[in-house]
């Protein structure tokens, strides 16, 4: 038993440091993102941009850019709504349920269809701010948007519709009988709309006369969210705190598994090392008994079988093992105290080992000697 225990424990030890070292991952990469943003230049598209170029030399690894979302050519139009125009676009379609497992009720949710549909874009300034220069000069080309991390979670709602199931009552009772019942299906659009502001970090350079943000090729994080820089740093840090945190909860449950499992291989090695020092006390205890009754059968045959006769009629009388009723006393079982055993018996005590005498747990074995 403390062999399984130890390997189910040392299975959880290993599962434990596995899943600290992702969630530490997790961590490491929302902290480095957090400093990341915070130490990235921040410019708008136009005149800062430019200069934050002519720095660089047209290649900047990693900076935060704010504009105003344009498309470059055709735009993307609402399904449910003709005057909403957009250049990212998801269409889900999720069935809702109830399912019974094991007598209790939950709520379920399929998803049936997720789409996502872009189009090139671009980020400029408003048209305010664009009196004096061309309209596509300054306009900072947003590459594969898709990629980027915290725009799919900030998208403007244009749609939400719930449908309910309208099945019969027949076959909704034949449902909830075997424990699925439909709910109905909701219909969501979301999109990011032209004119909206939008953030982006990543990496910023010219290439082939126009100014482009890409992903970063440091490993650095690739954001597009209409959100603030201030937003993003706070949502980076919440999920960096939140990561921390598991972080510390495994890694203390990992370090109070490892004492309970190094507790139960000590305990383990000190009961193989008592039941060594007891197997061999045992085996001194019948070599001796053995030597005992070799010199007895020297003095005097005739009296010991005499003895022996009258202690085997009677086992409570004389000083005869109680189990096999021919061999000597000579085993001290304990905690109850008893001598009632033979070391030849006491061995073939079954486990777990109980007094023949008070039927008590037997903790220990030791031999005692009689002149």
């Amino acid at each position: 038993m403390t062999m399984v225990a130890s390997g189910v424990e040392l299975l959880c030890l290993i599962g434990d440091a596995a899943l600290v070292a992702i969630f530490y991952k997790v961590y490491k990469r929302c902290y480095e993102a957090v400093v990341q943003v915070k130490s990235a230049p921040t410019v708008t598209c136009g005149s800062e941009l430019d200069d934050l170029l002519q720095k660089h030399d047209g290649n900047v690894a990693y900076a935060c850019v704010e504009g105003v979302v344009s498309p470059v050519g055709r735009v993307l139009r609402s399904q449910y709504k003709d005057d909403i125009t957009g250049v990212v676009q998801t269409l889900v379609l999720e069935e809702h349920k109830s399912k019974r497992t094991q007598g209790f009720w939950s709520d379920v949710r399929k998803i049936l269809r997720d789409t996502i549909n872009t189009v090139p874009f671009v980020l400029s300034l408003p048209k305010t701010a664009m009196t004096n220069m061309c309209e596509t000069e300054h306009q900072v080309h947003v590459v594969d948007p898709t990629s980027a991390d915290l725009l799919l979670d900030n998208l403007t709602e244009t749609h939400a519709h719930f449908e309910a199931d309208s099945g019969n009552m027949f076959s909704r009772g034949v449902d909830r009988l075997f424990g699925d019942v439909t709910k109905g299906i909701q219909e969501t659009e979301h999109m990011l709309p032209v004119g909206a502001s939008l953030l982006g970090l990543g990496k910023v350079m010219v290439e082939s006369s126009k100014i482009k943000l890409a992903p970063p090729t440091d490993g650095a994080q690739y954001i597009l969210t209409t959100l603030s820089k201030t937003e993003v740093i706070k949502t980076l840090e919440s999920k960096a705190f939140v990561y921390k945190v598991l972080v510390g909860v495994f890694g203390v449950l990992g370090i109070a598994i490892s004492v309970m499992l190094i507790r139960k291989l000590m305990l383990q090695w000190k009961q193989q090392r008592d039941a060594a020092r007891e197997q061999e006390a045992l085996e001194k205890a019948r070599l001796e008994r053995l030597r005992r009754r070799g010199r007895r059968n020297d003095d005097t045959t005739h009296n010991t079988g005499a003895a022996d006769s009258s202690v085997s009629s009677n086992p409570e009388l004389g000083n005869n093992c109680v189990i096999c009723l021919t061999e000597e006393r000579d085993i001290i079982l304990l905690n109850c105290g008893h001598i009632c055993v033979c070391s030849d018996c006491a061995q073939a005590l079954p486990l777990p080992r109980k007094c023949p005498i008070c039927r008590g747990p037997v903790e220990r074995m030791l031999p005692v000697y009689n002149s």
